[in-house]
């Protein structure tokens, strides 16, 4: 799955995986990051 990073660097989080997580507007989250090399992703 994929996103994009707008203008002020906000990303959206897919529907999917917000109605899976139950994320509603105003909950606050925890972020985590791995780098690029040991996940497999490519900044595109």
């Amino acid at each position: 799955m994929r996103t994009k990073v707008a203008r002020r660097h906000q990303i959206t989080i897919p529907e999917e995986i917000r109605k899976r997580a139950k994320i509603s507007v105003g909950d606050i989250l925890d972020i985590s990051y791995e780098s690029a090399a040991r996940s497999g992703w490519k900044n595109r």
